[in-house]
């Protein structure tokens, strides 16, 4: 259906419908700026500037008034805009820079460095590189089709200044309220493929007045005109750097760079025990590049760090301590490693474990523990001496004389419950059982006897005193069980690595072309192609590979030439190309398609096209009248590869403590204790 003025009428008053479309003049329409809005003249009436106006009767803003043609007179009865309907989303929600069209160098922006933004404060241009927060603008799409603009760091809403009409109205900030002067039309139909943004409230395009590129320049509404003024590109205003420890520990936190400002990398190192932290390194566009902590970033992109390591050698060395039979010093690339299940002996002692300290009375490890200290260690035994030769004294005893027990051989004496009195030096220096609070253990503590407690706790076998009766027994020890799994991260937390393999990822074909100087890069075949081959055999950049085959393949030609007029070329474009004089080189047109050497006068596009025998010139056609009529041609290659990403392979040693009434063994148990309770 068209907008129809009724019976083709010329004179004014005429009634202006919809009707079935016919091409007649009294459906075509002249559009003209007219006031804020445009004039819609009929052709019919003559279209011209003194013709008929698509006209509201009596200027009557009510439903159902009529809708008539009337002599043109420039009042708002005969203005109208254009609003765009359901417009198409295109962009995705995200916070972005605005770019202007006119110089891609200068920014929409906010007066001041701040998020404290007064409600109708106008935003303008300027060459700009504040810290993303500052001049960013969160994009996110309505139902409707439209968007809202929200600068990032105040929260306000982009919008025509009061949702004001007149096309020289700016563009300013205002808290968010929904209304039609704060939805956006951003639409891929700017100059040069660039956005328009277009308001809902009059439908004009958000405007760079005059095309001035100055510091603080107005940026305002004004009519759709398709020109760089009223071009803005979108870019990607914040770019995360992510830090991935590769297997250690302590990564920096992640990290925001803010468009066109240099980002100081973290100082913070990761650790790794048995490895040095050689630095970080990225894989950007097939490229290795490496980045010290503390360096500056300043590509603006995404991009994840990975720790590189060198692997350390250590070793951990084992002394007896007074002892025999110390393990044979570890050597270790790297990592962790377990403690041998060695152990030493030491006649009249028993063995507790390990230390780092030859004094030390508490062991820090036992055998077949796990090592992660990632450097040079000695461990020394950790002993405790046996109590061989122990008395047991009578259980009604009530007093014990002075040197009672000088010159036993006695290494400890028992002493019941029932002694209340001891005299001096009674044990000649012994070491003393008793039970906790008792008499026995005031008096052992008092002349600095070692107090050893009688209780009915476990305790290990070898400590139990000569004469003592045995009531229960048991063994503990530690069962290891080994876990493995694969994943293509390069880190796994509590696991270890301990290799990779190359797993298919995908496959695809790459096409290229070698376009000539003069192609017209705008044109849709030069970004539809890659420009370059890829390198044959395999690529590995960090975690991923790509095999190229050697087989290339010729898949199309593409064919091009620039023209004298539309006739023979369809697209326009503002560069002036080349002249000899007499022609002027000032329009292109490209196609791909096969072999057509062997065809005279194929029709493209529905036009007779005339092909030249020159096939295989790349030089920039010579300009002569014969050039609208000559077709260059390049060859489209294509390459097949594969795509390989790393499956790493990780193990993982579980551990748990286990009991047994019989004493255990196997490959996988370490760490056997015998345990018992005993009386006297």
């Amino acid at each position: 259906m068209c907008l129809d003025v009724y019976g083709a009428e010329t004179l004014q008053g005429a009634n202006v419908s919809v009707h079935e479309g016919n091409s007649s003049s009294a459906q075509k329409w002249a559009i003209q700026h007219s006031n804020n809005g445009y004039a819609l003249r009929p052709k019919c009436s003559g279209g011209g500037n003194d013709g008929m106006c698509l006209d509201i009767t009596d200027g009557i803003i009510a439903n159902g008034t009529n809708v008539r043609t009337f002599k043109g007179n420039g009042s708002a009865a005969q203005t109208w805009l254009f609003i765009p309907y359901k417009p198409t989303q295109t962009l995705s929600n995200g916070r972005y820079i605005l770019l202007s069209g006119v110089n891609d160098s200068w920014e929409l922006d906010v007066p001041g460095d701040t998020g404290d933004v007064a409600d109708q404060t106008a935003v303008w241009l300027w060459e700009d590189t504040a810290p993303s927060q500052y001049n960013s603008f969160d994009i996110t799409k309505l139902d409707n089709g439209y968007y809202s603009i929200i600068h990032a760091a105040s929260g306000k809403a982009l919008e025509v200044y009061g949702g004001g009409s007149s096309t020289e109205t700016s563009v300013s900030l205002f808290t968010p309220n929904g209304s039609n002067a704060q939805q956006w039309a951003i639409t891929k139909d700017g100059y040069g493929g660039g956005y328009t943004l277009r308001v809902k409230s009059s439908g004009y395009a958000m405007d760079l007045a005059d095309a001035t590129l100055a510091n603080g320049a107005l940026v305002r509404q004004f009519y759709w005109n398709g020109s760089q003024a009223e071009t803005w590109k979108f870019v990607q205003a914040e770019y995360p750097v992510i830090y991935d420890a590769n297997g250690g520990s302590n990564a920096p936190e992640r990290q925001v760079k803010f468009y066109h400002n240099d980002l100081t990398l973290s100082s913070q190192a990761p650790t790794r025990a048995g490895y040095a932290f050689m630095g970080w390194q990225a894989n950007v566009n097939g490229q290795t590049i490496n980045y010290a902590p503390g360096a500056a970033y300043s590509a603006d992109a995404d991009i994840t760090l990975t720790a590189q390591w060198q692997t350390l050698s250590y070793t951990i060395s084992y002394d007896a301590n007074g002892g025999t039979g110390a393990p044979s010093a570890q050597t270790v690339e790297g990592g962790s490693a377990r403690l041998s299940l060695v152990k030493p002996t030491r006649e009249h002692y028993t063995f507790l474990g390990w230390a780092a300290s030859p004094s030390a009375e508490a062991a820090a490890f036992i055998p077949g523990d796990l090592y992660s200290g990632g450097v040079n260690i000695t461990l020394y035994a950790v002993w405790q001496q046996k109590l061989e030769n122990v008395m047991v004294l009578p259980g009604m005893l009530t007093e014990i004389e002075e040197e009672a027990f000088v010159g036993t051989s006695a290494d400890a004496f028992v002493v019941p419950l029932t002694v209340t009195s001891i005299g001096q030096n009674a044990f000649d220096g012994a070491a003393v059982y008793g039970y906790a609070g008792s008499y026995a253990e005031t008096y052992a503590n008092a002349n600095g006897l070692t107090f050893i407690p009688i209780t009915n706790e476990w305790v290990l076998a070898e400590t139990v005193p000569q004469g003592a009766t045995i009531s229960d027994e048991k063994w503990t020890y530690i069962l290891t069980t080994t876990e493995m799994t694969t994943s293509p991260d390069s880190s796994l937390p509590g696991w270890t690595q301990v290799g990779f393999e190359w797993k298919k990822s995908g496959s695809g074909t790459w096409k290229y072309a070698s376009f000539p100087s003069g192609f017209d890069t705008s044109h849709a075949l030069y970004s539809k192609y890659n420009k370059s081959p890829l390198s044959v055999g395999a690529t590995i950049n960090g975690n991923t590979k790509r095999a190229v085959g050697s087989v290339v393949s010729l898949v199309t030609y593409i064919y091009w030439h620039w023209t004298l007029s539309d006739e023979y070329a369809n697209k326009f474009v503002n560069d002036y190309e080349g002249s000899d004089g007499s022609y002027e080189y000032h329009l292109f047109n490209a196609f791909e398609a096969g072999d057509l050497s062997n065809r005279y006068g194929m029709t493209i596009s529905g036009e007779e096209k005339v092909f030249d025998g020159l096939w295989s010139t790349y030089h920039y056609p010579e300009y002569s009248a014969y050039g609208p009529w000559w077709w260059y041609r390049f060859e489209v290659y294509q390459q097949t590869y594969i795509d390989y990403h790393k499956l790493f392979t990780y193990v993982k040693d579980s551990s748990e403590i286990l009991e047994s009434t019989t004493e255990p063994s196997g490959n996988n148990i370490s760490n056997v204790q015998h345990w018992v309770k005993y009386s006297f």
